[in-house]
């Protein structure tokens, strides 16, 4: 049933569905610096401009970075 209203959402409501991606931070200090920031914060960019032909775009992408 869940799985069905997630279709009907995705084919003709814009999309409902949601992707989380994790990964570890930096073992090494145990801190967040500024390179691997800057990493979190390409992805991010990269995620937000993936576009196919033909298909909707990503509409959100909120990252780590995007908070502090």
């Amino acid at each position: 049933m869940i799985v069905r209203a997630l279709d009907v959402m995705e084919k003709n409501l814009g999309g409902a569905g949601t992707w989380e991606v994790n990964f570890p931070a930096p073992p090494d200090s145990g801190k967040l610096t500024p390179e691997y920031l800057d990493r979190i914060r390409s992805l991010a960019e990269k995620l937000r401009n993936v576009a196919e032909p033909g298909k909707p775009r990503i509409t959100k992408v909120v990252a780590l970075t995007d908070g502090i």
